[in-house]
């Protein structure tokens, strides 16, 4: 097999991986946000969220806004 073929192949093979790895994680996303919007209608507090690893516990969310300095 000539060089160039080979590497049309492994081109191929490499955007059918990348291809399936996006898909996936769109898949992973959607179902995070759905579970996200599912725990907010319920009046889940961030509290929850962070212990759960849904939030970071230094997303900023909770403080004082700095602009009123």
């Amino acid at each position: 097999m000539r060089l160039n073929t080979q590497l049309k192949a492994l081109n191929a093979t490499m955007r059918q991986r990348v291809r399936r790895d996006v898909m996936s994680t769109g898949i992973a996303v959607a179902a995070l946000a759905a579970e996200l919007e599912r725990a907010v209608h319920l009046g889940v507090g961030r509290s929850t969220l962070r212990c759960t690893g849904a939030l970071r516990p230094d997303d900023g969310a909770d403080q004082p806004s700095s602009k009123s300095e």
